[in-house]
């Protein structure tokens, strides 16, 4: 099964969002939420594994008015990862950035939104710089339940349709492999349609602040949109992130 990025009924974590919705109707709410990700990674590219880990900021600011709410959240590593790879030191860093419309109905919320998602390396071997790019657009729904005194649990699903790219470059894909024909380009694209799924718990710190606890599980499989040289180059990249934050509502 491919997963792909998850989102939850207001996507937990984010950085700044606007309400396309005029104060003349009815009034705005916003919510700010901050978390700390422990941020498992993965990425397969024909036969190589690479699997770095990173330390995330997960900020975000969502606008609602009645049942709709519109959410803009940035999320960045603050602590990269540096892995040793044949004769030199590869360095990570993560960045994703999601905007989310939702409308939610009185059995479930359901949303729409639009991301990206950029990881940048470094290889010391031969001073390269290297990594993978994606975008697109998903459509989810989410579901909460309320247990009185004690918190509620949200679970949710989505699907997404991204197009994605990443560098035909050491260490990532052995370049020995491109021997006979004109050079390869310096990347190579790809397409994705996944699914993502998510779970979180928040309780109550005070009135107007939640705490958070959030698991959310990422498979992107990139299908190769041209065999190059008769080499096929799909590759995957996994996430699996658990957040720890805090809700603010203003």
């Amino acid at each position: 099964m491919k997963f792909i990025r998850l989102m939850a009924a207001i996507p937990a974590m984010s950085f700044f969002v606007f309400c396309f919705a005029s104060p003349a109707y009815a009034e705005i709410d916003y919510i700010a939420k901050a978390a700390i990700g422990k941020k498992s990674s993965e990425l397969i590219i024909r036969g190589r594994d690479f699997a770095p880990d990173f330390v995330t900021l997960d900020l975000s600011l969502t606008g609602a008015m009645d049942r709709y709410f519109v959410t803009f959240n940035n999320e960045f590593s603050i602590k990269d990862d540096i892995e040793a790879e044949l004769n030199g030191l590869i360095f990570y860093s993560r960045e994703d950035t999601n905007l989310t419309l939702g409308y939610g109905f009185d059995i479930v919320t359901v949303f729409v939104g639009m991301r990206s998602g950029k990881t940048r390396s470094h290889y010391t071997a031969n001073n390269s710089s290297f990594g993978t790019t994606s975008d697109g657009y998903y459509i989810g729904a989410s579901k909460s339940y309320y247990y009185k005194n004690k918190g509620t649990l949200s679970g949710s699903i989505a699907i997404a349709s991204l197009n994605g790219e990443v560098a035909l470059s050491e260490p990532f894909v052995d370049t020995s492999a491109f021997v006979v024909g004109p050079p390869p380009p310096s990347t190579i694209k790809g397409s994705a349609v996944g699914l993502s799924l998510g779970i979180g718990w928040a309780g109550k710190i005070s009135a107007d602040t939640n705490y958070n606890i959030d698991l959310k599980l990422n498979q992107f499989d990139f299908e190769d949109d041209v065999v190059f040289g008769g080499l096929d180059l799909s590759y995957k990249e996994n996430f699996k992130t658990l957040y720890l934050g805090l809700t603010h509502f203003f």
